[in-house]
């Protein structure tokens, strides 16, 4: 037999963890001192501390110190009933505080209790212990004993709590106990009818003591439930008290909060007192939500103010997007109305009068054209370019990351960069300008295609799906109302559809999303799929790469070989990927 690995002689060294055996200096003070300080302790607080070490539970698992548990018990608020006889007071805490399973030790019993019977279980121990007293019955071959049948219930309690206790047949009752109980009654119905008349008024006797202290627990419990419920509320509401009296303090309104806000609610109707730590912690989400919410006010305010001109200008704008657009593709890409209204030269334009009555028209608006699309250009089309350039920047740098630790890359989480603020605030290269040439290369890779989390995946004129960043900031003009650079929604995707498509359109594997759009684009007729004998992505309105790649993704599931492309278009489009090698 091999030996018994010797144990490491550890006598004299200092414990790894610095608090190790701390809590047995404990044992060292005086008695008195130590009983002293133990009474004025919570009952689940000397359940956990008799449970620290093999000394301190022999010392506080003694019947001596029945007078420490009971001066624990009384301890809570409000006082607890008396604990019953024949069961002892650190038995009556560990049922009444704890929420562990007394059969299985998992620690989530918390409704499924009996204090009649003394147990707490989980919901499976429960429905294995628990069973009707008519099942019970049958299964130990006692239902047909009338005798033993017409006492039986009445000699246990229920399971069931905060109900009548009929105790019938039809009671549920804890299945140990019912089958003791059965054996305990042959075994005195053998000794005689006075033995087992004693026996039944005994047992019926103590079954109706531990109903009503059942009663009495549950009264308790209500109680103390509502109690703490009430300090909750005082609890909560001098937290919001305190938090709006620092944002006072800051320069805002208590009005200033938004309403019905989830996020505000929780922050501020929280049971626990405000301390510095959570005011630090909350404080730039509560500012952040008021500026928002003041924004938001002021906004409702100027459109009722100038609703009449802004009516108006929201029809002279919708008028001059949609005009002319394919002699002018920039159109295509402009912001929405609310995005667009927010420009100094449209500010401008509306509040350019003293009476918001007075009518707008369409000369007016005409005559502010030249200035807007310089505006647009600076102040849209750069600042959108450059955010979404930053989310291919970003998934490339955490793929390149991913393969120089050699594991693979995480699913892609909604693209989202870490802003100081909105408009012109926006992120900046190192020395704090654009490089607005190097983002419009990067966008014209074929990595750069993005996708839009909250529309649904076919618009009427766009997927949005594998959006090149034209067709993305066509689909927010028709479907959002803030930059894009404000919305959590956008991420960047990948097509598996793109080498089917490069050899379709026969063109080399380091094209670019521009060499895809020359071919395609420039010619006279809809690229025909010789496979399905119809348009290549169901004759859109306008030709995009996002139905294409559609059409290519839920329309054929292997390689397409080829697309029809007219003659010209494949001679200019393979001499310009010639001159560009």
């Amino acid at each position: 037999m091999a030996r018994p690995k010797q144990m490491e002689n550890t006598k004299g060294k200092l414990p790894k963890r610095r608090n190790v055996g701390k809590l047995m200096q404990i044992l060292n003070v005086p008695v008195d001192v130590f009983l002293e300080i133990a009474s004025h302790l919570h009952p689940l607080d000397l359940l956990h501390l008799s449970r620290a070490s093999i000394n301190l539970r022999e010392t506080l698992m003694s019947r001596n110190m029945r007078t420490i548990w009971v001066a624990a018990r009384k301890n809570v608020e409000p006082p607890m009933p008396d604990c019953p006889d024949g069961l002892s007071e650190p038995a009556y805490a560990s049922l009444v505080f704890e929420t562990r399973c007394m059969a299985c030790d998992a620690g989530r019993a918390t409704w499924r209790y009996s204090y009649a019977a003394r147990v707490r279980f989980c919901v499976l121990c429960w429905k294995n212990k628990t069973k009707a007293g008519e099942r019970l019955a049958q299964q130990i071959g006692i239902d047909s004993d009338v005798s033993i049948m017409s006492v039986i219930f009445k000699m246990l309690p229920e399971m069931d709590s905060w109900v009548v206790h009929r105790q019938n047949r039809w009671s549920n009752f804890h299945e140990p106990e019912f089958l003791a109980l059965v054996d305990e009654y042959k075994k005195v119905q053998s000794e005689g009818a006075q033995a087992l008349q004693e026996f039944v008024e005994k047992r019926t006797a103590e079954t109706k003591a531990r109903h009503e202290f059942d009663s009495a627990v549950c009264e308790w419990q209500n109680a103390r439930s509502n109690a703490k419920d009430r300090l909750d509320r005082q609890a909560a509401t001098d937290r919001a008290t305190a938090i709006k009296r620092k944002l006072q303090e800051l320069g805002y309104k208590p009005d200033d909060l938004p309403r019905g806000n989830s996020e505000v609610d929780k922050m501020l109707h929280q049971p626990r007192p405000l301390t510095t730590r959570i005011w630090n912690t909350i404080q730039p989400k509560l500012i952040k939500i008021v500026e928002a919410e003041r924004a938001r006010r002021a906004e409702e305010a100027f459109k009722k103010k100038w609703h009449s001109r802004l009516t108006a200008l929201q029809k002279y704008y919708q008028i001059y997007v949609h005009k002319d657009r394919d002699l002018h593709p920039e159109k295509f890409m402009l912001p929405s109305f609310p995005v667009a209204r927010r420009l100094p030269c449209i500010e401008a334009l509306l509040t350019s009068v003293e009476d918001p009555q007075e009518e707008l028209t369409e000369k007016q608006f005409a005559s502010v054209e030249a200035t807007f699309l310089q505006e647009v250009e600076a102040q849209y089309w750069i600042p959108s370019r450059h955010f979404l350039a930053q989310l291919v920047r970003n998934v490339k740098s955490e793929t390149a990351e991913a393969s120089s630790k050699g594991t693979t890359a995480k699913k892609r989480k909604p693209a989202s960069t870490k802003r100081k603020g909105k408009g012109k605030h926006k992120d900046t290269d190192d020395d704090g300008q654009v490089d607005a040439a190097a983002d419009s290369a990067l966008l014209t890779s074929l990595a750069s295609l993005f996708l839009c989390e909250t529309c649904d995946i076919f618009g009427p004129n766009i997927c949005v799906k594998d959006m090149t960043y034209k067709e993305l900031l066509e689909h927010w003009q028709e479907g959002h109302t803030s930059p894009p650079w404000e919305a959590d929604c956008i991420r960047v995707t990948s097509s598996s559809s793109i080498p089917h498509l490069l050899r379709a359109l026969r063109l080399p594997a380091d094209a670019t999303l521009t060499d895809i759009e020359q071919r395609v684009w420039a010619s006279s007729t809809t690229p025909t799929c010789p496979w399905c004998r119809k348009g290549s992505y169901r004759s859109p309105a306008r030709r995009t790469l996002s139905l294409l790649l559609s059409h290519i993704h839920w329309d054929h599931r292997g390689p397409l070989e080829e697309l029809d492309i007219d003659p010209d278009v494949e001679s200019s489009a393979a001499a310009a990927s010639t001159s560009r090698e």
